[in-house]
Formats: C-alpha cells, sequence, structure tokens
C-alpha cells in the first residue's frame, strides 16, 4: 500500500495506533509509529499526533505530549474528515484540550448526522460527551453520552457501549448519582478487563476513585486510582490519586503520581492543569504559597469543577490551621460552583467544612433558582422582602402578622446564605423574573 498511496498507507497505520491507544498496547503502537517515520511524507497532521500517543501509551510524557499537542494547530486540521476529525479529537483530550475536544467532535457529529454516518456519530458522541464533562457540564455530558449508548446498543458496537458506559459512570460521579455510578463503572470495568480494552477500564475505575473522594472515602478510592495504568488517563487522573493518598494519611504513596501530573501539566502547557499541578503540590507539601498559587492560575480557565476543587481543598487547610475567616472565603466560593454544577457530594463536602468554621451554609438549590431551598410561604416573604417591602407591608398582603414575617425571615435567611436583610437585594433580578 505504500508503495502505491502513501496517502493511504498513512490513515491505516494511524488507525493502528488509534486501535492499539484504545487496547493499551504500547508495542504495537510503538511498531505503528516506526513504520510512519518510514513512509514518504504527507504533511497530515495525523501522523504527529499518533506518534506522539505512541510514546504517551510507552510512558514517554515528555516526548509524547509537546508531539501531540504540536499537531493540534486548528490551521493544520482543514481538510481532514470525520476518521481524522475524531483522532484528533482523542488527540486534544489526551493533551488536556477539552473545549478543542468538543469544537472537533461538534462538527463530526454534525456531518455525521448530515451523511447517516451512524457508526462515527457513537464514537463522536463519546468524546463530546467526556469533554462537556471535563468543562462541568454535567447534565448536558449525561445527554450527550446517553444518546450514544443508545445508538451503540442498538447497532451492536459491543466495545463502544463499554466506552460509554464508563465515560457515563464518570460523569455521574459528579452528580453524585451514587447507584448509577457504580452499577455502570463495577460492569463497564469488568466487561473491559475481559476484553482487553485497557482505557475504558481506568475511565471507570477512575470514575469510581473520584465517586469515592467526593463521598470522603479516602480508602476506596486510592483502591480504585491505584489500579489505573499510569499511561492514557493515568496522567489525567494523577491528581485525584494525590489527593486520595494524603487524605488517607499516606502520603508517601503520592509520590509517584505526582511526579507524573507535574510532568503531564508542564507539557500540555494548560491554565488548569498548572492550577491543579500546585493544588497537588500544595497538598503534599502543605505549603500555603501553593495553594494561594493554584487558585490565582484557576482565573480564566474552563473547569470551574477543579477551581472549586482547589479551593475547597485550600479552605480545609486554612480551617485545620485555625483561620476561619479566610477559609470561609475559600468554601463559600467553593460550595458556590459546585452547587452551580450540581456536584452534590462535593458540595456537601464544603457545607460540611463551613459549618466547622462557625458558618452557615445555604441549603442545596436548584440551578437558576436561588429560592428553591425555601418552604412556599418563606418565598413568599422572601420574593416581597427583596423588592423593598417591609415587613409590616408583607403582612398586609399575605395576611399575616408582621411578627410571623419577621420569622419566616429569620428561617429563611441561613438557607439562602445571607445573615442580613440588605443581602436580599442580590435575589432581586431572579425574585422578579419568577
Amino acid at each position: 500500500m505504500a508503495a502505491r498511496d502513501p496517502e493511504q498507507a498513512t490513515w491505516l497505520l494511524v488507525e493502528a495506533v488509534r486501535c492499539a491507544w484504545f487496547a493499551g498496547d504500547a508495542p504495537l503502537a510503538g511498531q505503528a509509529a516506526t513504520a510512519l517515520h518510514e513512509l514518504p511524507a504527507t504533511g497530515s497532521p495525523l501522523v504527529g499526533q499518533a506518534v506522539g500517543l505512541a510514546r504517551l501509551l510507552a510512558g514517554d510524557l515528555a516526548g509524547g505530549l509537546p508531539l501531540t499537542g504540536d499537531a493540534l494547530d486548528p490551521s493544520g486540521l482543514a481538510g481532514l474528515g470525520v476518521p481524522g476529525l475524531t483522532f484528533t479529537a482523542g488527540a486534544a483530550l489526551a493533551t488536556g484540550r477539552a473545549a478543542l475536544c468538543e469544537e472537533l467532535t461538534g462538527r463530526v457529529v454534525a456531518d455525521c448526522r448530515r451523511s447517516g454516518m451512524i457508526g462515527w456519530l457513537a464514537f463522536a458522541l463519546q468524546d463530546q460527551g467526556f469533554a462537556q464533562g471535563l468543562q462541568g457540564r454535567y447534565g448536558e455530558a449525561r445527554a450527550t453520552l446517553e444518546a450514544g449508548l443508545r445508538l451503540a446498543t442498538d447497532l451492536g458496537h459491543e466495545h463502544r457501549v463499554i466506552h460509554l458506559t464508563c465515560c457515563l459512570a464518570w460523569v455521574l460521579a459528579h452528580q453524585e448519582d451514587v447507584a448509577g455510578c457504580r452499577v455502570r463503572a463495577e460492569d463497564g470495568v469488568r466487561r473491559a478487563d475481559d476484553r482487553k480494552l485497557v482505557l475504558a477500564a481506568a475511565l471507570g475505575r477512575w470514575a469510581l476513585g473520584r465517586l469515592e473522594l467526593g463521598l470522603g472515602n479516602a480508602d476506596a478510592a486510592l483502591e480504585q486510582l491505584e489500579r489505573i495504568p499510569p499511561t492514557g488517563f493515568g496522567a489525567l487522573a494523577a491528581a485525584d490519586f494525590v489527593e486520595a493518598a494524603v487524605r488517607s494519611g499516606r502520603p508517601e504513596r503520592a509520590g509517584e503520581p505526582l511526579g507524573r501530573y507535574l510532568t503531564w501539566a508542564r507539557h500540555v502547557r494548560q491554565p488548569a492543569s498548572d492550577a491543579v499541578a500546585l493544588r497537588c503540590r500544595a497538598l503534599v507539601e502543605q505549603d500555603e504559597a501553593h495553594f494561594v498559587a493554584a487558585v490565582r492560575a484557576h482565573d480564566g480557565d474552563d473547569q470551574p469543577y477543579e477551581q472549586a476543587r482547589t479551593r475547597l481543598a485550600y479552605g480545609e487547610w486554612l480551617r485545620r490551621a485555625r483561620r476561619r475567616a479566610d477559609a470561609r472565603t475559600q468554601l463559600r466560593a467553593a460550595l458556590k460552583v459546585f452547587d452551580r454544577l450540581g456536584a452534590e457530594s462535593w458540595a456537601r463536602r464544603a457545607r460540611t467544612e463551613l459549618r466547622a468554621t462557625g458558618d452557615v451554609p445555604a441549603a442545596p438549590r436548584r440551578a437558576g433558582d436561588p429560592l428553591s431551598v425555601l418552604t412556599a410561604q418563606e418565598r413568599e416573604v422572601v420574593r416581597l422582602a427583596a423588592a423593598g417591602a417591609s415587613n409590616r407591608d408583607i403582612a398586609a398582603q399575605l395576611f399575616l402578622s408582621p411578627r410571623t414575617v419577621g420569622y419566616h425571615l429569620y428561617k429563611a435567611f441561613p438557607k439562602l446564605g445571607i445573615t442580613s436583610r440588605a443581602q436580599l437585594a442580590t435575589l432581586a433580578g431572579v425574585a422578579a423574573a419568577e
């Protein structure tokens, strides 16, 4: 094939690397990468991506990440068809570029739907949903992955079903669907292990590890995360491995994953990964300077969940240092993001920490509805108070006594996370919109 059609031979070898990546077969990927070097140059960015992924699979982060990342220049991706864009989207995930992955898979999804390429559509929905999850859009990610799972099931694509199942479990780990996450992850890992789908099994174990970490079960989290190979998703999951080791009282086991994540972050050169690397160092070294730098590094990144994780970890550290006022600042910021994302187990942890500082955090609320934590009567009272009505005016409108109005406000303030009537003004816009 190489003698007659170098471009087709290039694509076949790129496909070999893709298959090896999902199977965790580093020798096969290395053979394909060597053969790619021996072909006449085609100028395809897929060559650099494939050679880079082969090196990543062999554990060469320093050599693989720059090669893969440099080949992701959007200006060089013009003209790639559905298979090429799908391969590139996967390379973007491996190098921490979730937004680019979502952009590319969005193009693939549209092309597949126009042309009826339903097999590639299931694959694209897999990466698109995972990229949405990495950016904290869990409801959207769940819908995307469930659509892909239904399609792959109907097609009988067993490998794709397994991978989508593990991706879905990873998203559910953030929404605190504990039973749903465990059932899907354990089923996905078992089937992936049977078929030697190393990447899917790693993702399922990462889902279980992150679920247990959010629930505060550090030992159970560490047990899952230690079983993830250092290649593939092992670099991305290493940050959770570090935290689980520290929280389980075994910081000596954090050394290898910390080094792995620091190397990965240094070469992917993304603000969010830089911030998480600083958070990991802060957890291991117990150095406040790293926490401060991590919070600053998160500014402007596209990873709100990781930003909230960093603020939660810093707030916990400050509380243990008996700096309660400083801790509240970080913990309130973390709670606000976790609530907005629907990351309920992490939000519960932030609330528990806030209570330990003497604060009274707001109760959980539905996204977009800050008054959802209130009873029907409290909601009516608060809406009128937010509009500027006095207790006497509210009492007259609702046929209550002024004393009863005051009692409802007294009960509502802690649920809303406020301490004075003046702070109700921030809710006036939402209340008026309702």
